[in-house]
């Protein structure tokens, strides 16, 4: 969630802009800088300011080193486009290889200005655990994957969630829970990297958060 900054603060309105075109949150934020994510919203929010002025100058500074490393990676950007109606499939297992034949629901998501198909598959299985659980709707994009990433993979009719990863010359597909086994990666097709991922909780609240350059998991860092 992007907070908005009261007019009367022009430092923050423009830490506002920066979070809201690449799509990231004042959490994400404030764990860069290594502050407390309370303060860091009511700083963005306009209802306090900082006792050290330069902290404004380090958040732009944190934005501004993101975005030379994901132009240097090739990322897209991010432009808000109004809504897009996706299909929904659901039972797409985070265990081991499994099909699942369904109805195809739809759903409205909001839409990043891009021509790429996207589609939902809702998590079955622990694998993915604690990044996805069952229940989940995840989000994916035919774009091109990066190592490290959140896929959708096919193989032989089937479908599974997975961190892809390079292994010399080829690839695998990795767990998060090391309950799981580790898949190789001969014979698979990926369809798709996970951009959203949508939770509802215990009272059926509903939380949404966006990956606009992919959902990554990189070993003992999350």
């Amino acid at each position: 969630m992007v907070y908005m900054a009261k007019p009367t603060d022009p430092r923050a309105a423009i830490v506002n802009a920066m979070l809201q075109r690449f799509g990231l949150s004042a959490r994400w934020l404030s764990q860069r800088l290594e502050k407390n994510h309370v303060s860091v919203t009511s700083w963005l929010n306009g209802e306090n300011s900082p006792r050290d002025p330069q902290i404004w100058h380090n958040m732009i500074e944190v934005l501004r080193d993101y975005e030379q490393s994901s132009r240097k990676t090739g990322n897209i950007k991010v432009r808000r486009a109004g809504i897009r109606s996706i299909p929904i499939y659901p039972g797409i297992s985070a265990g081991t290889m499994n099909s699942t034949h369904s109805d195809v629901d739809y759903m409205d998501v909001m839409d990043w200005g891009s021509d790429r198909d996207r589609w939902g598959r809702v998590i079955d299985g622990y694998s993915m655990h604690p990044l996805l659980e069952p229940g989940d709707l995840v989000v994916f994009e035919d774009r091109p994957w990066e190592p490290n990433q959140v896929v959708h993979a096919f193989s032989g009719g089937e479908d599974t969630v997975k961190v892809i990863r390079k292994k010399g010359p080829t690839i695998e597909l990795a767990p998060i829970n090391d309950g799981f086994p580790v898949l190789p990666g001969q014979g698979v097709s990926i369809k798709g990297v996970a951009v959203v991922r949508i939770r509802t909780g215990a009272q059926g609240e509903r939380t949404t958060t966006e990956y606009p350059f992919g959902i990554r998991h990189i070993p003992n860092s999350a």
